[in-house]
């Protein structure tokens, strides 16, 4: 999928970048929280293989 996409900060209505400060899940693994960005597909041509995943 990240072939496919092209992931990037999310901005507001104004245009600007939200800044945020990245937290973490607690344990033995772990992974970050939820976060604002923006996921869009690279090309026309690309959202067909997004069908097949």
């Amino acid at each position: 999928m990240l072939a496919t996409l092209d992931i990037s900060s999310a901005k507001d209505d104004e245009g600007e970048v939200i800044n945020f400060i990245p937290e973490f899940t607690s344990g033995l693994t772990r992974h970050p929280t939820t976060f604002p960005c923006s996921i869009s597909a690279r090309s026309h041509f690309r959202p067909e293989l997004l069908d097949v995943l």
